[in-house]
């Protein structure tokens, strides 16, 4: 092989690596604008998922408070209605006792 043959076998060699070298740029190019664009997209996600956090502790907070007043309310009623029921067996008896 003489001297110019090689440096066209070489010159060949080194373009072809050339253009894969250029290919693999282009590829982590694109590796790197789609991991900008994750990692944009988990950004928002994780705003949203804040939000959603937020609004979770808020409605458990009610949901809390809620549930305090409507048991005081079942407590209070069922006392109410036990003093109703004395009473009424109370006045029931008087009734029973002037009766007889």
């Amino acid at each position: 092989m003489s001297n110019k043959q090689y440096y066209e076998y070489s010159k060949k060699k080194l373009k072809g690596q050339d253009e894969k070298v250029e290919e693999l740029i282009g590829y982590s190019k694109k590796g790197k604008e789609l991991g900008t664009e994750l990692k944009n997209e988990l950004v928002k996600q994780n705003l949203l998922l804040d939000d959603v956090e937020k609004d979770v502790d808020k409605v458990q907070g009610n949901m809390v408070r809620t549930r305090s007043k409507f048991e005081n309310y079942i407590e209070n009623s069922s006392n109410c209605r036990i003093l109703t029921i004395i009473v009424i067996e109370i006045i029931s008896l008087i009734l029973i006792i002037l009766l007889l």
